[in-house]
């Protein structure tokens, strides 16, 4: 409830209330107006941003930044910590937004922690608590019972906001236009926004979906700060940010606003975009864990100008200009990769082409060494007349794109690889560059003119730009007002990793594995300390982006066992998608589990086979519950208490097989086949792929370029493949659901495999969603090593690609896509 305070806004206004509530947008800073922006994703603590202090000074000790949150505790009594941002530049007539994911811990009944707004006369830390008259706003989780009369409408448990039009006056006096109240948000993750108004003083806030309104006061300095503490009267209590983002929206122009470019670029709001940069070259110098600049001779960083928020690249030696980098940007096949620039080059004579290219890279690193790059396509504001013949068609004074592949000669390219629209060399233009992963297509756009293209479609994991003011002589140079750059997923919603992050990815279904469950909590914990926390989406879905590392995940639902799942690792800049959790309604009688156990390479029933059953799921140590052998038949079976188990099958001369089971009340649970493979010889290489029942027909496909030119491709139509540089063999087929399919290398050479995975059954479906919710899973065996394990993405799509490997590296994938031919799957 918001007592029913609601008034009147500017359109501005709604308009940014609006999009706080739909889209959180980290690091965007393209709207109109806004004059300043900052995000901290507390990957660390920023002290030249934040001070914290309390009662006995400056209190560092008292705040912990640990996995990217923030953390406030009230560590003695009465004297909780106070977090202070540095003063954020602001005018009358401005507006202010604050956006932040927060969570709220009471220990005991007298908490009340709060944020507030103050407004300043500099941008300085002011450490003076008792500086109250400057107090605009004030918002707080309240869970304060010991006395009823200290606010409004004797509130004791919500959230409230007021705004205290003198400092010194006490909540419960103020009026009721200046306060407003929702439901309380304690104890869980909840995503807020703050607007006020300058000129009117409004304030909106929203917190966990619920809004208030009420009336502050307008502004009269020149800075406002943001400040928090854990306000309560006992130790124990906390409150935590896992974000905060400020924005100051006017009438200023973009180039006021400040660059940001070094905060976590990571969007996992917007509906498709998975990740957004924006550089607006303020300041002086590049940001160089971002950008790179070299030449001829090497890094070449004191050749480039950035200066009055532009990025200057001269032509000041002849034939050797200096070219900009980009880092690797992360990337994944089925992607929209887009890049929107304002650029001015100049020619100083007619033998000039200043450039732009986009390349796959294999890492995000800065690196020029040209085997570890392939170009997608390329943009030249092209005043080349002295050679008429070196460019397809002929072109001469024009911009051209194009894609050139090894080995094309330019003034040869079919039609289809390039475009050209009107010379725009000495004028500032807008240009956006959009490539599409899957099919190659290249669409550009200069000056209101659009030219379209085919590339190649994406084989690696990141994309780069490079900008280049080429040309025979000096005086030339190339120019950068702003930089965007873009990655959309269609119909995504979710993280993708940053350099040095990973993103950990699941769904969870009923027990029938035929629904997804919303609204269950999911955390995600590390040595025993929750790290942070999400719930499923309509679809089941969570996801997570953490730090490289080893995690548990804990899921729980009013109404169901809770269930834990051990030994999750993240894997910067990778994607790793987690097994389907089945979620079993609460229950107390017995259930029972029975499966097969069979061989990987044969497909044969195991007898004799020992199993070692764990509570917990993938849990690959601790007590065993019960030991199990399988029989003639290889057929096992267990009866107990409902909830989550993990199975470990054993027996000499294989590798031991981890997976995982649910068991419901008075219900039996039918595992798909369990297959266990013989252990290798070292160098030797066998994957196994495991399904449900439905669908009924799904097959592997292994397909190689070696190093010598030659090509291989294994599955069901072509069942060897054996060369004087590799063998390999699809030992099992399996037409009828569940598994296994098995291929094994014994010889490999230096080259490039690709697993694949095809929905045979849907092959002809265009929507079908059957694979991903097939709950298979990969297995990858290196010689006699544990097993490398991919669970399939719960994502549409008939075709998934799983990995590749080069001889000694897995590189997850993880990619879905349509195809309904298999001779056409590589």
């Amino acid at each position: 409830m918001n007592s029913g305070r609601y008034r009147k806004f500017s359109w501005l206004m709604i308009l940014c209330l609006i999009a706080g509530m739909l889209s959180v947008q980290p690091g965007v800073y393209a709207e109109d107006g806004v004059k300043y922006s900052h995000r901290d994703d507390f990957n660390s603590f920023d002290s030249s941003f934040w001070t914290v202090i309390d009662k006995d000074g400056s209190a560092m000790d008292k705040v912990g930044v640990t996995n990217g949150i923030l953390r406030l505790s009230a560590t003695e009594t009465d004297n909780y910590p106070l977090l202070m941002s540095k003063g954020i530049p602001i005018s009358m007539g401005d507006q202010l937004v604050i956006t932040r994911r927060t969570y709220a811990h009471p220990e005991h009944d007298k908490f009340a922690p709060g944020m507030y707004v103050t407004e300043e006369v500099d941008n300085s830390w002011n450490t003076d608590r008792n500086r109250q008259n400057h107090i605009l706003w004030m918002f707080q989780h309240l869970y304060f019972n010991y006395d009823v009369g200290r606010y409004p409408e004797n509130t004791v448990k919500g959230n409230i906001g007021y705004a205290r039009l003198d400092g010194f006056t006490k909540a419960n006096l103020v009026a009721e236009a200046n306060y407003g109240i929702t439901r309380s948000t304690l104890d869980e993750w909840v995503d807020e926004t703050f607007i006020y108004d300058t000129v009117t003083g409004d304030v909106s806030i929203t917190s966990g979906g619920e809004t208030m309104t009420f009336e502050g006061r307008p502004l009269e300095y020149d800075f406002v700060r943001f400040q928090m503490n854990p306000g309560g009267w006992y130790t124990g209590q906390y409150d935590e940010m896992d974000w905060i983002e400020f924005k100051v929206i006017g009438s200023g122009a973009d180039s006021l606003i400040e660059d940001n470019t070094g905060a976590d670029v990571v969007n996992p709001s917007t509906t498709g975009q998975v990740y957004y940069v924006r550089e607006d070259f303020e300041g002086s110098s590049l940001n160089s864990d971002f950008w790179y600049v070299y030449d001829n001779n090497g890094e070449a960083y004191s050749r480039v100008t950035v200066a009055n928020g532009e990025l200057t690249l001269p032509c000041d030696q002849v034939d050797n200009p200096p070219i900009l980098m980009s880092k690797g940007i992360p990337i994944q096949s089925g992607d929209i990769f887009k890049i929107k620039r304002r650029t001015f080059a100049h020619g100083a004579s007619d033998t000039y082409r200043p450039w732009a290219a986009v390349q796959e890279v294999v890492t995000d690193a800065f690196t020029t060494n040209s085997a570890d790059a392939l170009g997608l396509f390329s943009f030249q504001h092209l005043n080349f007349t002295y050679d008429p013949g070196r460019y397809p068609g002929g072109v001469t004074q024009t911009n051209l794109g194009l894609y050139a592949a090894p080995g094309q000669t330019l003034s040869t390219l079919p039609a289809s690889q390039y475009g050209t629209t009107p010379l725009t060399l000495d004028k500032w233009v807008e240009e956006e560059f959009v490539y599409n992963t899957a099919t190659g297509q290249v669409t550009i756009t200069s000056d209101g003119n659009t030219m379209t293209f085919t590339s190649k479609t994406l084989d690696e994991f990141f994309v780069r730009y490079l900008m280049n003011p080429y040309g025979w002589g000096t005086g030339h140079y190339d120019k950068l007002d702003w930089i965007e750059f873009i990655v959309e997923r269609p119909g995504a919603a979710t993280n993708v990793p940053t350099s040095g992050q990973g993103v950990l990815e699941g769904t969870v279904l009923s027990y029938d594995g035929e629904v997804p469950v919303a609204g269950v909590t999911v955390n995600l914990t590390q040595n025993g300390q929750v790290v942070t926390s999400a719930q499923t989406n309509a679809e089941g879905s969570y996801s997570f982006t953490a730090a490289p590392g080893t995690y548990d995940l804990s899921i729980s639902k009013t109404g169901f066992i809770g269930a834990n799942y051990s030994n999750v690792e993240s894997t910067a800049g990778v994607t790793t998608y987690i097994e389907t959790i089945m979620q079993v309604p609460a229950g107390t009688a017995h259930g029972a589990i029975s499966g097969y156990v069979v061989n990987a390479v044969t497909g044969e029933f195991m007898p004799g086979v020992t199993l070692e059953l764990r509570q917990g799921l993938n849990a690959q140590s601790g007590a065993v519950v019960a030991t199990l052998t399988t029989d003639e038949d290889g057929n096992y079976g267990y009866k107990g208490t409902p909830g989550y188990y993990t199975l470990t099958a054993k027996k000499d001369g294989f590798v031991p097989k981890v997976f995982s089971a649910s068991m419901m009340s008075s219900k039996e649970n039918v595992l798909s086949d369990v297959a266990i493979s013989p252990k290798l010889e070292a160098g030797q290489v066998r994957i196994v792929l495991r399904w449900n029942m439905t669908p009924a027909d799904i097959d592997a496909h292994l397909s190689g370029s070696f190093a010598n030119g030659g090509t291989g491709h294994i599955y069901y139509s072509e069942k060897t493949y054996s060369s004087d540089v590799c063998s390999m063999q699809l030992d099992v087929d399996d037409r009828d659901g569940g598994g296994p399919e098995t291929i094994t290398l014994t010889r490999t050479s230096n080259g490039v495999y690709t697993y694949l995975v095809h929905d045979y059954t849907n092959k002809e479906s265009s929507d079908s969603r059957a694979l991903g919710e097939s709950n298979a899973t990969v297995e990858v065996y290196i010689g006699d090593g544990a097993a490398k394990v991919f669970n399939v993405p719960n994502q549409p799509g008939t075709l998934w690609k799983v990995f590749t490997y080069d001889g000694a590296t897995i590189k997850p994938v993880n990619t879905m896509s349509y195809e309904s031919t298999a001779g056409n799957i590589h």
